[in-house]
């Protein structure tokens, strides 16, 4: 063979090897395709990357629904802040009881007292609305009691 018969040869050699070394990491096999969208990882941190005093099993926690604000119910008042108001930081759970639910937030119970009993809760949580003023008309009932405004650093709260 020439030198030129040999340099084609060579030369096809080397696109083939590229050509196949480039087709096997392009395509997946089955077991990886199927790995890979079963993998899921659910956000357990909030805008400002602080984490969730809980982990989340919903993969939908932040949606169309409630996404409105960056502010995090579930990490804006600290341990030590909860326990000063007499509320259980350890207490703390998801206020959302399904994926994709229009609330955010979360519930605490009170510090028990003398050994007593919990028998009071808090929340926190946020959702897009209209206003609080809408809310509070809905969602207001004989056992669940919404107290008026308090202004906030100019904010209804």
């Amino acid at each position: 063979m020439d030198r030129k018969g040999s340099f084609q040869v060579s030369l096809l050699a080397l696109a083939s090897s590229v050509i196949a070394g480039c087709s096997s990491h392009a395509i997946p096999t089955e077991d990886q395709a199927l790995e890979s969208s079963t993998t899921v990882s659910i956000r357990q941190v909030d805008d400002q990357g602080l984490k969730l005093p809980f982990e989340t099993t919903f993969s939908a926690r932040w949606n169309d629904a409630n996404d409105g604000t960056k502010y995090e119910p579930c990490t804006a008042v600290g341990a030590r802040q909860l326990a000063a108001l007499g509320v259980d930081p350890a207490s703390v759970e998801d206020a959302a009881g399904s994926n994709g639910q229009t609330l955010r937030g979360c519930d605490w119970d009170y510090l028990r007292v003398d050994g007593g009993s919990v028998r009071w809760s808090v929340s926190q949580f946020v959702g897009n609305s209209p206003s609080l003023e809408h809310d509070k008309r809905v969602k207001s009932a004989v056992t669940d009691v919404w107290l008026p405004d308090v202004l906030v650093k100019a904010r209804v709260c």
